[in-house]
């Protein structure tokens, strides 16, 4: 084995070599302790708000420093791990070049290309991509979902203008709370820290579906091609709009959290592990809308725009948001809602599921041959 080349410097006698040794001691005599002190300080004053009378702002944001905080442990673990084993990362350095550098050696497998769809509107092909795990949301894209959640969570005033930057929408709601709420400068500033920390967490891509991407854009294409816009709404509703034959995905009930795997750390709590997925329930309800106006476009505007005008007097009657008195007419035959929701639907998600097990069961075949 040749000799590595180092070449000269001034080294400064003062300062200890660093070795793995050294890195070991550090970590067990330093990181290890400290860390467990932060861990348990946060720990602490998290059961010390959730049984002190304070408001739910505060204690979200105690509950996001201590999830930061787990997060860096994993992270110092995983560093560790790595630094302390030389094969491991000499693995990890050649896995990384040789995604990057070809390697004329290493016979490379290159199976069937991957079939790609599109729309006409270049938004909806972009979100459908982005919910199989194809695209990646921008972070424009993501700022602006963010603002349209807080907007949705603290109820801030919807005049705001667009061009408002995410540190200024932060300051708002900081303001908001302040006017509300009996906090110190200290809970402000936290508070707006787990505000701007939610960016670095936003599901910007999701796991790739390669079953989900082929039987999405199969219903899309079956249903008449609706448009796909995301947005945070108030009341946790998706919605179907007629007049541009439109879908209007609510972002917190479509793309969801799901429990991947249970962390511990120095005997502590890391808290459960998050993947981001898919929900495809919402976008069946909708679909199942679209398919109704591209069966019958004029009989379609015809019957909502008359059931519109009950879901209004009902919800005046009785006191209740047009929503609720939206939700009435699942159960009316005849009304928009009853044949979507209770005739069409219900064939659209067994069609899902078959397509899907459809998927699943041919590339099964194509593996065992």
């Amino acid at each position: 084995m040749s000799e590595k080349f180092i070449p000269e410097q001034t080294v400064d006698q003062s300062e200890p070599l660093v070795t793995p040794e050294s890195i070991e001691q550090d970590f067990e005599g330093e990181l290890i302790p400290s860390m467990r002190n932060l861990a348990e300080a946060a720990q602490q004053l998290e059961d010390a708000v959730a049984n002190a009378e304070l408001s739910s702002v505060l204690q979200e944001s105690v509950t996001g420093m201590r999830e930061r905080l787990k997060r860096i442990a994993f992270r110092l673990v995983l560093v560790h791990s790595l630094l302390l084993s030389s094969s491991s990362f000499a693995d990890v350095i050649s896995r990384r070049e040789s995604e990057f550098v070809g390697n004329d050696d290493t016979e490379t497998l290159v199976g069937p290309p991957k079939p790609e769809y599109s729309a006409p509107d270049r938004e909806t092909a972009h979100l459908l991509n982005y919910i199989v795990g194809r695209d990646t949301l921008s972070e424009d894209e993501v700022e602006r979902l963010l603002k349209e959640s807080w907007v949705t969570d603290f109820d801030l005033p919807t005049t705001l203008p667009e061009t408002i930057g995410l540190e200024e929408m932060a300051d708002s709601v900081v303001n908001k709370i302040e006017t509300e709420e009996d906090l110190d400068q200290l809970a402000l500033e936290g508070l707006k820290e787990s505000l701007m920390g939610e960016k670095e967490y936003f599901p910007r891509f999701l796991e790739e579906n390669d079953d989900l991407y082929e039987v999405i854009w199969q219903l899309e294409f079956e249903v008449g091609m609706p448009r796909i816009r995301f947005a945070f709404i108030k009341d946790g509703r998706s919605y179907y709009d007629p007049y541009d034959n439109r879908i209007v995905l609510n972002f917190s009930t479509t793309i969801i959290d799901t429990v991947a795997s249970f962390k511990t750390f120095l005997g502590l709590s890391l808290g459960v592990e998050y993947k981001h997925g898919f929900d495809p329930s919402n976008i069946l309800a909708e679909y199942a809308h679209a398919q109704q106006w591209s069966q019958n476009r004029e009989g379609y505007n015809e019957r909502h725009a008359k059931d519109s005008k009950q879901t209004l007097a009902r919800a005046d009657s009785l006191k209740i948001s047009r929503y609720d008195s939206q939700k009435y007419e699942y159960g009316i035959p005849g009304t928009v809602e009853h044949e979507a929701h209770k005739l069409i639907l219900p064939q659209l998600t067994k069609r899902f599921g078959e397509l899907m097990q459809a998927r699943k069961s041919s590339a099964f075949k194509a593996k065992s041959q």
